[in-house]
């Protein structure tokens, strides 16, 4: 099946795409727009991008080999207009300074160069799809959950190895709220752990989870560990830190988020680049002292119900816009 994922098609349906389309609509006013997707996925918000604008240029990123294999066939008809790098959005400046200059002929110590970026929190169809990745309950298989298959850490290892009260601020942090220790301690009185199929019917065997309507008893637990083992929200955490250095003048960054966790780090950074506060900088650039952007969406936009008729996933997804001012950083 590996050999073969060119062959196979993306399942994966693009959420609030014409959102995303109508906030860049910008790029068609610059000469040579630069885009830095950060979160390729199945390739559709790109694919969107570069049909629409003739004259831009992206940088695809993504952790997840597949996915990177995948979308590279999809956008082969623009491969002259396309650089498609594995890497997880967290270590982007050290992508940017040490690989992207040399490749756009950018000078080294001006990374504000992205008109656009955007960045997609979910995690693609296509992942929840493939048995062997271990994120769905609904197909027995490995409890893997790595998007980047050189993680240390699978979701057994963390079930299997974690203390009782790290699993239980887990399941916290996912949302599972008051339910959080009570399924903390079925999964350690239950180990091992090492199938979807086992750790489903740890979180079925809880009453008050199976109780729950409209939704599967396993959908948030499956969640929090997905969240756990790919370190989700460290890694959006140190994206915000730097990522609004990376924006040239007028630029905009999108970020999409389908959890309120992750809402919350994006909403707090962008109203504080807003307000103009000194941030911990990766890159080698002077400080703002006063605003150096807007932020375009404080309430997010969300996606129309013919949206979540035709795509139930993005039901959850919000929308949030910044963009930064014409001075320097």
């Amino acid at each position: 099946m590996k050999n073969n994922l060119a062959e196979i098609k993306t399942l994966h349906t693009p959420v609030l795409l014409e959102e995303v389309m109508d906030c860049f609509d910008h790029l068609g006013s610059i000469e040579s727009p630069l885009f830095l997707d950060c979160t390729l996925g199945g390739g559709g918000h790109a694919e969107a991008l570069l049909k629409r604008f003739p004259n831009l240029f992206l940088v695809g990123l993504d952790q997840d080999s597949a996915a990177l294999e995948r979308t590279k066939v999809r956008l082969s008809p623009f491969q002259d207009r396309v650089i498609l790098v594995r890497c997880n959005f967290r270590n982007a400046p050290d992508f940017i300074q040490e690989v992207l200059m040399e490749k756009i002929g950018a000078e080294r110590n001006n990374v504000s160069i992205f008109s656009g970026i955007l960045a997609d929190l979910g995690f693609s169809s296509d992942q929840l799809a493939d048995p062997e990745r271990g994120f769905s309950f609904l197909e027995d298989s490995p409890l893997d959950m790595r998007m980047d298959q050189t993680l240390a850490k699978s979701g057994a290892d963390i079930l299997n190895n974690s203390s009782k009260g790290e699993l239980k601020k887990i399941f916290q942090i996912g949302g599972l709220g008051r339910l959080s220790g009570v399924l903390a301690d079925k999964v350690v009185s239950s180990r091992p752990i090492n199938r979807t199929s086992e750790f489903a019917k740890i979180c079925e065997s809880i009453s008050e989870l199976s109780q729950k309507s409209g939704r599967s008893a396993a959908t948030i637990p499956f969640q929090s560990l997905r969240i756990a083992v790919n370190q989700e929200l460290e890694a959006l955490e140190e994206f915000m830190q730097f990522s609004h250095q990376l924006l040239a003048p007028n630029g905009k960054l999108a970020m999409i988020s389908f959890h309120s966790s992750e809402d919350k780090i994006v909403t707090k950074e962008m109203r504080s680049w807003e307000r103009g506060e000194q941030i911990p900088r990766r890159l080698p650039r002077s400080g703002a002292s006063s605003g150096f952007g807007k932020l375009l969406t404080p309430k997010a936009l969300e996606p129309q119900e013919s949206e979540i008729h035709e795509n139930p996933r993005s039901r959850s997804s919000r929308l949030r816009v910044f963009q930064r001012n014409e001075g320097k950083i």
